[in-house]
């Protein structure tokens, strides 16, 4: 198997070996990172569950997914290595991994722009394609695991997981508010666990009611401007604090519902 399908394959399995995924690291982290956390990822030999190494190894292999998909030329000799587990780093890679800076990479875009889609777009959505098979796979650990501090602390990985989808959601659709592209990635849902519920809409309120402080403070601000289009500025940052308010109902009855199922 190549190194570039080893490492979607290790992202996306709920069986993933640690071992496996550090010299995975070790194979594709740029010079700067790979000084920062190989030591820290070598300290011990097997991590499963919540245990931060394996939680920041996901991270940080996950982050060189996403550059290595967004702009692959400089990391192509290495992604097209045949990767086998426990051999690999004993092999001499074809090219050393870029470093942190991006020297010699060129433009950067390339093949990492959604047909259609600005580059800043392109990213978010590659992100929100990224996060599905985690939380997935995290998801899956949160019906396995037997103590409510497991419990909990997996539920927060995911409601932070579920918050940063939303988020990309909300300026994908803001973009793409005409339908310029046809988007095959599903929504996010607010999960059927009580507890991972709740957390997810605390998170959906908080993010809603920022949003409606920001209407407001430009609201204010529109209101002291002489801009020529101030009426029509106006009426469509107020009628977009109108449909957050209304969100805001809507969350604020579910997570008091949420709370009610729970005592």
């Amino acid at each position: 198997m190549k190194v570039k399908l080893a490492l979607i394959e290790w992202l996306q399995s709920p069986q993933r070996l640690y071992a496996e995924g550090v010299e995975l690291f070790a194979l594709l982290a740029p010079k700067e990172m790979k000084d920062r956390f190989l030591n820290f990822f070598k300290e011990i030999e097997t991590a499963s569950g919540t245990d931060l190494h394996l939680t920041l190894l996901i991270d940080k292999l996950s982050r060189i997914n996403r550059e290595t998909s967004n702009n692959p030329t400089p990391y192509m000799n290495i992604l097209e290595k045949e990767f086998k587990f426990g051999k690999s780093s004993s092999r001499t890679a074809a090219a050393p991994a870029p470093d942190a800076s991006g020297s010699g990479t060129g433009s950067g875009s390339g093949s990492a722009v959604t047909d259609g889609m600005p580059e800043n777009i392109s990213k978010l959505y590659a992100r929100v394609k990224e996060i599905t098979p985690l939380y997935a796979k995290l998801h899956a650990e949160l019906t396995a695991v037997e103590t409510d501090e497991e419990r909990k602390a997996i539920a927060e990985k995911l409601a932070d997981l579920d918050d940063e989808r939303r988020r990309a959601w909300a300026k994908i659709d803001a973009w793409n508010k005409e339908g310029k592209v046809t988007l095959d990635e599903e929504r996010p849902k607010y999960s059927d666990n009580p507890m991972l519920r709740g957390m997810q809409l605390v998170k959906s309120i908080k993010r809603v009611r920022d949003n409606i402080n920001t209407a407001k403070a430009s609201i204010a601000k529109l209101e002291k401007s002489d801009d020529p289009k101030k009426a029509e500025k106006l009426a469509k940052v107020n009628q977009r604090k109108v449909l957050l308010e209304k969100d805001l109902d809507e969350l604020l009855k579910e997570k008091a519902e949420v709370e009610a199922s729970q005592s």
